[in-house]
């Protein structure tokens, strides 16, 4: 049986940024396609949602349609990465505990693991080069394409190529991240290292909670039974 794993990366193994290069991305994103000015917008309240599905969010309550986000998306994000590359200095990636030693332990079992972030992939990809992430080289599934994080997830199962008999496991730190997993059909492990609690994660219906990823041999027994 094939067993694989989809990690997501704020807030789960990277330390969440109340302020920061990414949130000022999305501003300079939504300034340079849509014209707009976002003085105080914050990722709070949204936690969890693909960019894509922030961008409509947002973009809404200013009264644009759904047609004009949708042609102005992908300049949306060509000016997210081109920020974050103008300000790689200033990223600020810090590794979560336990985040390294989980993914060795994965690595050594010969499990199939998999980033799925809501953030865009060049964002994404800034992120895992600051923090040595990306030395693992793992596939990823990113939020540009995708309103809907369950479908991010389903396509992130073609990724890998799993095929019969399986068991998928999502890795998150939101409800967003539980119900998702469940609407893919997934087993979700939550940890509470971002902005929601073991109360609220286990209220939103996660398979497994956690504090946060330090019990690696918790979490492998649970993903290798």
């Amino acid at each position: 049986m094939t067993t694989g794993v989809f990690l997501d990366i704020d807030g789960t193994v990277i330390e969440l940024q109340e302020t920061g290069v990414h949130r000022d991305a999305f501003i300079f994103g939504v300034q340079c396609a849509f014209d707009l000015a976002l003085c105080d917008f914050q990722y709070r309240g949204l936690e969890g949602l693909t960019e894509r599905r922030i961008f409509f969010e947002v973009l809404r309550r200013y009264g644009y349609s759904d047609k004009d986000i949708g042609l102005g998306l992908n300049n949306a994000y060509y000016f997210m990465r081109e920020f974050c590359g103008r300000y790689l200095d200033s990223l600020s990636v810090k590794l979560l505990p336990g985040a390294r030693e989980l993914l060795d332990a994965l690595k050594n079992v010969g499990v199939e693991m998999c980033w799925a972030s809501g953030t865009i992939g060049g964002v994404a990809s800034y992120k895992l080069t600051e923090s040595g992430l990306a030395s693992y080289g793992l596939p990823g599934i990113f939020g540009d394409a995708f309103y809907e994080r369950s479908e991010m997830l389903k396509a992130g199962a073609e990724l890998l190529g799993v095929e019969g008999e399986c068991r998928l496991f999502v890795i998150g730190d939101t409800v967003a991240d539980v119900r998702a997993a469940k609407g893919a059909g997934m087993i979700s492990i939550a940890v509470a290292t971002g902005r929601q609690s073991v109360d609220e994660l286990r209220n939103a219906g996660a398979d497994y909670v956690f504090e946060d990823l330090t019990d690696t041999e918790g979490l492998l027994e649970i993903i290798r039974s």
